[in-house]
């Protein structure tokens, strides 16, 4: 056991070193080149976010001012994130109103296979002639019907075992 070598190699260390910060420089360009895209249409989300469905923004203004209200360095914090990472926003904002859309165009489509006649058509129905008279069905003063009752035929066990008896 005292005989093992060691092999100290400083070059895989660096060099896995090395690899990871590359990896996180591709990162970085990744994001910003993302971020970029995203502000430049960030205007046209908002402006596309306000024709879909105007009260996603309105909401996302009440939540900021609920948060100032409630907790002032969360509502702070908040105003301030919302500022600098407007474009992020505002593509949230945008995939809130379209989701919210499509719900609603579901609930819709639903609402329409439940009830087929909405409430500005006529309803298909039929007159029924108001000289049949129908009996009363809660008339308790007529006598029950009589029902005959079935016949029951016993027979004698023809022996002491029940397991034979299953067979006849």
């Amino acid at each position: 056991m005292a005989n093992r070598k060691i092999d100290v190699n400083p070059f895989k260390s660096i060099t896995s070193i090395l690899f990871l910060v590359l990896i996180f420089v591709g990162l970085y360009f990744v994001a910003k080149s993302v971020f970029w895209v995203l502000s430049w249409l960030a205007p046209v989300f908002l402006i596309l976010t306000l024709i879909i469905d105007y009260k996603v923004v309105i909401n996302y203004g009440k939540w900021i001012l609920k948060m100032l209200k409630s907790n002032i360095l969360m509502g702070i914090g908040a105003v301030l994130l919302t500022v600098f990472g407007f474009p992020v926003v505002s593509g949230f904002l945008f995939g809130k109103a379209l989701l919210s859309k499509k719900i609603k165009e579901t609930l819709g489509q639903f609402e329409e296979k439940a009830n087929p006649n909405p409430k500005d058509e006529f309803v298909a129905y039929e007159e029924i002639k108001e000289d049949v008279v129908m009996e009363d069905p809660l008339d308790l003063n007529v006598d029950p019907p009589k029902v005959e009752r079935p016949e029951v035929i016993i027979k004698k066990k023809s022996s002491d075992n029940d397991y034979e008896d299953l067979f006849e």
